[in-house]
């Protein structure tokens, strides 16, 4: 250590009595190559998806290598999804607890701040902003001098919103250096919470486009009047299904090609839904197949007619990029935020209001008699896919955190 600084100290010495010299043909690009090494990023979610994989190791591999990101993981297993969580390879990956652990306030922000301190980052981003824990860690962070960035995809026109909790959650952001919104939308509502005057990126919600695909390969590839509509989401009020539902037999009383609605996920409506599919008389035309894990639902997507996600309230949804990302058509309600940037109805996708079975219905009609149209929205679709990938979210990232990554050596061996 002390004779780098030394000879660092000698060449600024002679520097300053020669003047700069003046780099030949290569030197340039070979000592931007060796001098710049990116700082290290952390991200914290209360537990890891393929989705939060993705993001994580695109970003490390941006950046030179897996011990430039830090994944903090809260948990490691999720209460509200039923992914198995991921292994975290191709950066560096820590699970502060099991998942039956649930420790007290004090106890966790202890484990996050540990972590967050020895990882050597500079730069955290944090979901989860109304979490005590993670206010509490925002705030310690900021007042150790690193930055903090709050990702989020909620969006204003969710849900009715009080004057006096939107004023509580602005105190919330208070903490944080700028944002990483899902949406157009979610950013400005990002900048209705207070961050305004701090720096916005988009792209939170992307997810690996080339990892869908090489799932999805596996599949056959099915005939278009084999193809029957999907639906990808939680059995939760919010998603709508006993709507989809409706639709599906509106559809069916004036369809002869015999195409079904299959529904992946799980949920307390299971048994609900069940006995709405029997009143409606779609017993083996519609079914509940569960809870499925990411690889298999990439090839109940790449085999279906067209993706269905008529959600009341939906801050994003990620099953459209999924999609589109496969070259399958979505129709979707105009809530999911997805619809900002990644929909283009008439193109890629149909938008129909979450509230109109009819509407549902037809469009549904429309995809399943027209082969031509399908094929052009699917295609549309494929093309589009790049709007939802994973290197978006590096490049904000990269943006709001001011890292550059390194540039490629050009003597070096292809992966």
């Amino acid at each position: 250590m002390s004779l780098r600084i030394s000879e660092n100290s000698f060449v600024f010495w002679r520097r300053r009595r020669r003047g700069p010299r003046v780099l030949g043909h290569g030197e340039e690009a070979a000592s931007r190559r060796r001098s710049v090494r990116p700082g290290r990023v952390a991200f914290l979610w209360d537990n890891f998806g393929p989705m939060h994989d993705d993001r994580c190791r695109a970003v490390a591999s941006a950046l030179g290598g897996e011990d430039r990101v830090v994944g903090i993981e809260l948990f490691s297993r999720s209460r509200t999804y039923e992914w198995t969580s991921t292994s975290g390879s191709g950066f560096r990956k820590v699970s502060l607890f099991g998942g039956d652990q649930r420790p007290p306030l004090w106890q966790l922000i202890a484990s996050i701040i540990k972590v967050g301190w020895m990882s050597g980052c500079k730069t955290f981003f944090f979901c989860h902003y109304e979490r005590p824990v993670v206010l509490i860690s925002a705030i310690v962070f900021r007042l150790l001098g690193f930055r903090v960035f709050v990702m989020n995809d909620s969006k204003y026109d969710d849900y009715p919103r009080v004057l006096w909790r939107e004023m509580g959650k602005s105190l919330l952001h208070l903490p944080y250096s700028g944002g990483l919104a899902g949406s157009p939308r979610a950013a400005d509502y990002m900048r209705f919470l207070g961050l305004n005057r701090r720096p916005i990126a988009l792209g939170y919600d992307a997810i690996s486009v080339s990892r869908l695909r090489a799932a999805s390969s596996g599949g056959q590839i099915r005939p278009f009047n084999d193809r029957d509509f999907l639906v990808v989401a939680r059995l939760v009020p919010k998603k709508n299904l006993d709507l989809v539902i409706e639709a599906f037999r509106l559809f069916s009383c004036q369809d002869a090609s015999g195409r079904k609605l299959n529904i992946c996920g799980s949920g307390p409506l299971a048994a609900e839904l069940d006995e709405k599919i029997v009143a409606a008389g779609l017993t083996g035309k519609v079914t509940l197949h569960g809870f499925q894990e990411p690889d298999v639902v990439a090839t109940y997507m790449a085999e279906a007619l067209c993706l269905i996600l008529v959600s009341r309230e939906e801050q994003f949804g990620i099953v459209v990029a999924e999609a589109i990302s496969l070259g399958i058509p979505v129709i979707v309600s105009p809530n999911c935020g997805a619809r900002d940037e990644l929909v283009r109805s008439g193109r890629n996708a149909f938008i129909v209001e979450p509230d109109n079975p009819e509407g549902l219905a037809r469009y549904m009609k429309f995809l399943s008699e027209d082969e031509d149209l399908w094929r052009d929205m699917s295609n549309e679709a494929f093309l589009s896919a790049e709007s939802a990938d994973v290197s978006r979210f590096v490049a904000s990232v990269c943006s709001l955190a001011g890292l550059t990554p390194p540039l490629p050596d050009p003597h070096a061996k292809p992966h």
